[in-house]
């Protein structure tokens, strides 16, 4: 994921003439200041990674998920045996290749250029964010010339999932028009 955020990022800021808008959800800080939290950390390091990523159970997983949220019904039993039935070998190799593939330091230098995104940004922040601290939403305010930043009370690291009327405003923003 954190690739995929990285590269469109890249992508705006290269060719903002192809982008109208943007919204970002506790989004891998591309600015100074960012590091890996602990336990990606750990899964960042070879061999270890491994290790926790194939001795993770359905039950860990969904304590895990449910840790990054600040309400119970983000993850019912429903949502994480979805994920866990996806959660494969391939998955978590997938998973610690993107946490490896990138350092803090290369993640700041990617971002150098936002100032130059002279485009609408929502950017839009879980208060009670385990893993991405949310004063980085004001951190990318600070850089983005046209950034909004909504920070969510009662979120945690998937907003939407904690507050899900949030994705009607989110929906607006990228459509350009008032929610209903």
């Amino acid at each position: 994921m954190a690739g995929a955020r990285r590269s469109r990022w890249l992508f705006a800021q290269r060719h903002p003439d192809r982008v109208e808008r943007v919204a970002a959800i506790d989004a891998i800080p591309l600015l100074p200041g960012f590091t890996w939290p602990a336990g990606a950390r750990w899964l960042r390091r070879p061999a270890i990674g491994e290790m926790m990523m194939g001795s993770l159970s359905r039950r860990m997983l969904a304590r895990l998920l449910r840790h990054a949220s600040a309400t119970s019904a983000a993850w019912p039993d429903a949502r994480v045996t979805a994920i866990w039935e996806q959660f494969d070998q391939g998955t978590q190799r997938a998973i610690l290749r993107l946490l490896r593939s990138i350092d803090e330091r290369s993640l700041a230098a990617a971002g150098l250029d936002l100032g130059s995104l002279e485009r609408p940004v929502l950017v839009v922040w879980g208060e009670q964010d385990p893993w991405l601290d949310p004063s980085f939403a004001d951190a990318y305010a600070r850089a983005l010339p046209e950034a909004t930043v909504e920070r969510v009370a009662d979120a945690g690291h998937w907003p939407w999932l904690d507050q899900p009327e949030l994705r009607a405003r989110l929906a607006a923003f990228v459509a350009d028009s008032p929610a209903t």
